[in-house]
């Protein structure tokens, strides 16, 4: 059973280690931002990798000029949400051309009424958005944007702050692991089976029973070599006994004997 236990384990350990697999983060700041107040949160830095995001919030725009929403990293590397005189864009950048993937979301919208924005972009590229209701969806196959600072109220170059506000903020983006090449695999398979072929020999031999030999007779008998495995107590010489080592007696208590049997054995001198 033990044996099978360790077995499952190192075939559940290279089943989890293969494959691609996703760790989701989440970001959810409390209160309003805008207007001057913005939320920064740095974090460990992931670039050309497959990453998904997912966000939900609510603006009320003001005034003019370029202001950013959000942004996942400065510049063009990132994602970020770009509103511009009633219209509202989605850049998502890529580390080798940044910037290149640049969708418009929702024109016309109306400074100082609130709206609500949900964006969502796929490890495969694909980008859904909807806006006050209205759906959207394009393909950007290549973006890989980058995540270091996520920031609301505020983005690309520090100098586009959002002069309106921002509320009921949800972020969450998932890393997705790329899968192991074949000759990782290969090795951890090999590994599995040592550690497997090692265990069970391991248990086989803790396991092995003991074959004990028939206990002696009362006066003598032949001589025992595993008798030490079911003899207890303590050795007691004969008195004036002067022979050589080979055919020196000793008395032994065994259980599966008589107290007084004796017993020949030829000491390891």
């Amino acid at each position: 059973m033990a044996l099978g236990a360790v077995a499952l384990l190192l075939i559940s350990f290279i089943a989890n280690s293969s494959g691609t697999r996703n760790q989701v983060y989440e970001i959810v700041p409390q209160g309003t931002y805008g207007g001057g107040k913005t939320f920064i949160k740095s974090i460990r830095p992931i670039r050309q990798m497959r990453t998904s995001l997912d966000l939900s919030l609510s603006f009320t725009p003001i005034g003019n000029g370029y202001q950013n929403l959000f942004q996942t990293a400065e510049g063009n590397d990132g994602v970020r949400a770009e509103y511009y005189r009633g219209d509202l864009a989605v850049i998502i950048g890529n580390g080798d051309d940044p910037g290149t993937s640049s969708y418009m979301i929702a024109r016309g919208l109306i400074p100082g009424q609130e709206h609500a924005l949900s964006l969502h972009i796929s490890s495969t590229g694909r980008v859904t958005w909807t806006v006050d209701g209205a759906f959207g969806s394009a393909v950007a196959p290549s973006a890989m944007p980058t995540f270091s600072i996520i920031e609301f109220g505020n983005g690309f170059d520090g100098h586009r702050e959002f002069k309106g506000q921002l509320g009921e903020i949800y972020l969450a983006y998932a890393v997705q692991t790329p899968q192991r090449p074949l000759p990782w695999m290969l090795f951890r398979l090999i590994a599995a089976a040592f550690a497997i072929a090692a265990t069970a020999v391991f248990f086989s031999k803790r396991t092995r029973p003991a074959t004990l030999p028939n206990p002696p007779t009362r006066g003598g008998g032949k001589e025992s070599q595993t008798h030490r495995q079911f003899c207890v107590g303590r050795t007691r010489k004969r008195q004036g006994l002067v022979a050589p080592p080979k055919m020196r007696r000793e008395r032994f208590r065994c259980n599966q004997s008589s107290p007084n049997a004796t017993v020949l054995r030829r000491p390891n001198w």
